[in-house]
């Protein structure tokens, strides 16, 4: 039910800008010397009716007026809601707003002038429910009312509506109304939306550096690269009030100098964008999009300065833009030799008849609007050619999996053939990698073959002479269709799918994780054929009919399902306990399972017994004088506000960090899940800078380095676990426990007894956490070795765990 805010606003959380969290909308609002207008920003705000919180941060630029002490008033009638944001120097309103928004947290965000005002108290609610029921939409704008004094220079420039009202995007000449959803590529054309209007799907990987301060459209920029490769959507109703004040950013005298002042501030903004999708969401539509606006700017902009003869500012386009004036100068001479050879096909007197007579342009409008139609009929049953292609293909392509997997099931299979991948059939790391590396250097009689369609480790294999072939060649079909056994750390429908795997060919699963996670098959992955086979399984209870009807689909789906319960000759464990949970979680036989200690550990009881890997002695030469070092390796949040708050509150968090490792001589790594750091890279590489005992471990492969480390500091993650191996404190910083408990399906261990350190919620107790263990790095270790004891059983987990696995395989397959 929705509330006004002046009701309802009691029943908000407490806001400090660290517990926003709750609110589902950030209002953005930038002040200077507002004191005439910012009561009615105030109040269109508070008036909002949502079923949702949100906020509204207000910055105030240093005003010289009352506007801070207004602002301090509200905040004092509407805790949590209103937030206030002081400065004491003017900084700018870009960087007002850049400031603004770098605070934002939650999922959605809004913006709004201080001199501007909404009018409908359902404009958030919209906008809200617009982005919430289209996935696809990441930005929503709507109209504007101008609310501006009748000799307005600018008044001739917006049409008017039949009562002699203007709006923004409404009465911009040539704005089509009827159009409801815009590209990137589309908006950047025209950029139709107001400032007051502007709602976005917040982004928390874009960070705003500072050279949105340098522009006057920050607001443009900011909604343009949050559609991205999404939607921007148009709704028609009148929200807001765009007040023409006299305070505003864009005030001149008359029309030509405030197109050539808008026009020169565009050039920046441009520039901004096009570096931004050529960076972040390459897309050659936009990028040409904004290069097309540029050029428009340019023939503007000069058009404007050789109306009223500013050489000067002409001249300023080169120096101070040259990539834009080069870009529109390149247009130009093309353009202008287009001219000449239409002039020399048809003469100069034909050539004005169609391109300066407006009769004769029109009917050539006409022709190529005849044209172009033709040309869309033809696409469009193109598209549809295409799209027959498509699903052809796909039948084609289950068709030949389908075939493949039967028929290569009749080559006779080489006991000493073994096939081996990674993760999607890319990348070199993991289990699967220390194994393969373990039989290459020990065991000669067998020929294991890494599999891949990545190009780099195909070149990385190949330079170090490992036996390598790409997954979907001749030879590698070839050798995988003879193979007896294929290695996984994943799945084999997402290592193995659309090859030469057939039913004659048994599954080693070497997993890439222990730990409290819970590994619950059916909400763990929605990797296609991964799924429950109980449909194409016979069981002992079943009828002759139900066994018959299950061979008949066991015929056409197997080639595609991972039939845990049949094809498995080998599920890798480090312990009994861990192989009743496994069997429970996987539903396969406990003969399958086999215990022993994971490859990729073997490497940390080398270094437990003293070993020092080359990576460890690479830093230990860079960095003689050895700092304390602590690693923070956290674990993936599949809810993404979640793992937003992780990193919104380590960035937080880095300044007291900073402090003490330097009161300690210590330093702190963080190592962020892949996911992670693809989401967040821009935001935490923005907050590291500056402070110098705080660095990322960009490497792939963590465990040649896990022995720097004399602390840990994790939650639920298998590193926490493996780092066991070792004997050195760990930190447990669960900050989200009871979210992540109900949304990632519990855990297989209690945490409470399985977590064998400090367990904390904060960073202020990190920093305690790091301090208690530094001083006594004895503490919590019999808790460490009886968990250690538990995940690992000691008689089958050490320097021989890939060894071990070999000769139990070979013993199953029967090969001497």
């Amino acid at each position: 039910m929705r509330k006004n805010m002046k009701e309802a606003f009691e029943q908000i959380l407490p806001a400090t800008e660290s517990d926003q969290y709750e609110a589902a909308v950030t209002v953005i609002c930038v002040s200077y010397n507002h004191q005439d207008y910012i009561r009615d920003a105030l109040e269109g705000f508070v008036a909002q009716q949502t079923n949702f919180p949100f906020c509204v941060y207000i910055g105030d630029d240093a005003s010289t007026d009352s506007t801070p002490e207004i602002l301090k008033e509200y905040a004092k009638r509407y805790p949590g809601v209103i937030i206030p944001v002081l400065r004491e120097k003017n900084m700018g309103a870009q960087a007002n707003l850049r400031d603004l928004c770098n605070r934002i947290t939650t999922r959605y965000a809004a913006l709004c002038d201080g001199d501007d005002y909404w009018c409908d108290p359902l404009k958030l609610q919209k906008q809200f429910d617009c982005l919430e029921e289209h996935p696809e939409v990441n930005a929503c704008f709507c109209n504007a009312q101008i609310l501006a004094p009748d000799d307005w220079y600018l008044n001739s420039y917006y049409k008017p509506d039949k009562n002699g009202k203007r709006y923004i995007p409404f009465s911009i000449p040539g704005f089509n109304s009827k159009k409801k959803y815009y590209t990137a590529c589309e908006y950047i054309s025209i950029s139709p939306a107001h400032t007051s209007t502007m709602f976005f799907r917040w982004n928390h990987n874009v960070c705003l550096s500072a050279t949105l301060d340098k522009l006057l459209f920050g607001d443009n920029y900011v909604m343009t690269t949050l559609i991205r490769d999404g939607l921007a959507a148009y709704l028609p109703d009148v929200v807001s009030v765009y007040r023409r004040s006299e305070v505003g950013t864009t005030m001149h005298d008359n029309l030509t100098n405030h197109h050539i002042d808008i026009q020169y501030r565009w050039f920046g903004v441009l520039r901004e964008l096009k570096l931004f999708f050529e960076t972040y969401y390459y897309d050659k539509k936009t990028i040409i999009a904004i290069e097309n606006r540029m050029k428009l700017a340019v023939a503007n902009y000069n058009a404007e300065c050789l109306k009223v003869h500013d050489f000067d500012a002409l001249r300023r386009l080169p120096e101070e833009y040259p990539d834009v004036y080069s870009i529109a100068m390149t247009a130009f001479v093309s353009f202008y030799r287009d001219s000449r050879r239409l002039t020399d096909a048809l003469g100069w007197d034909n050539y004005q008849l169609f391109v300066r007579n407006p009769s004769y342009l029109k009917a050539l409008k006409d022709a190529a609007m005849t044209i172009k139609k033709r040309r869309a009929r033809k696409e469009c049953w193109r598209s549809r050619i295409v799209r027959l292609r498509s699903i052809f293909s796909k039948i084609t392509m289950n068709t030949k999996t389908f075939l493949r997997y039967w028929l290569y099931s009749f080559i006779p299979k080489k006991k000493n053939y073994w096939a081996i991948t990674s993760f999607f059939h890319r990348g070199f790391l993991d289990n699967t990698m220390y194994f393969y590396k373990h039989v290459i250097e020990n065991h000669p009689e067998i020929n294991i073959v890494w599999l891949t369609t990545d190009d780099d480790v195909i070149k990385q294999l190949k330079k170090q002479e490992f036996p390598v072939l790409r997954m979907n060649s001749k030879e590698g079909r070839k050798f995988l269709s003879c193979a007896s056994l294929v290695f996984t750390d994943h799945y084999r429908c997402s290592d193995y799918s659309h090859t030469a795997y057939n039913a004659n060919t048994k599954v080693v699963q070497l997993w890439h994780g222990i730990g409290v996670k819970r590994n619950d098959l059916e909400t763990m992955t929605k990797i296609q054929g991964v799924v429950r086979c109980d449909d194409i399984v016979c069981k002992k209870t079943d009828s002759l009919v139900i066994k018959t009807i299950k061979k008949l689909k066991r015929l056409f789906r197997e080639p595609f399902r991972e039939l845990f319960e049949e094809k498995y000759l080998l599920f890798v464990s480090s312990s009994a306990e861990d192989v009743r949970h496994d069997c429970a979680s996987w539903r396969m036989p406990e003969s399958i399972f086999f215990i022993s200690g994971s490859p990729r550990t073997t490497l940390l009881h080398r270094v437990l017994n003293g070993y020092v890997t080359p990576e460890m002695e690479q830093i230990y030469d860079e960095c003689p004088e050895r700092k304390l070092r602590v690693l923070y390796a956290p674990t993936y949040r599949w809810d993404e506000s979640s793992e937003f708050k992780l990193i919104h509150e380590l960035c937080l968090a880095l300044p007291e960090l900073n402090e003490y490792l330097t009161s300690v001589d210590a330093e702190l790594v963080i190592r962020l899940h892949p996911h992670t750091w693809r989401n967040f890279n821009n935001k935490i590489g923005l907050a590291l800078q500056g402070f110098d005992n705080i660095r990322i471990d960009k490497e792939k492969d963590i465990y040649p380095y896990l022995g720097l480390y004399d602390i840990l500091i994790s939650d639920y993650s298998s590193i926490a676990s493996d780092f066991l191996i070792l004997e050195r404190p760990e930190i447990f910083y669960w900050p989200d426990y009871d979210l992540w408990s109900q949304q990632e399906n519990s855990t297989k261990y209690d945490p409470f007894e399985y977590c064998c350190g400090a367990q904390v919620t904060t960073w202020s107790d990190v920093i305690a956490a790091i301090e208690k263990y530094r001083q006594d790095p004895s503490l919590d270790a019999e808790w460490r070795r009886r968990i250690k004891n538990a995940y690992f059983d000691t008689g089958v987990n050490d320097e021989n765990n890939s060894e071990r696995i070999v000769q139990e395989v070979k013993r199953r397959i029967g090969l001497r």
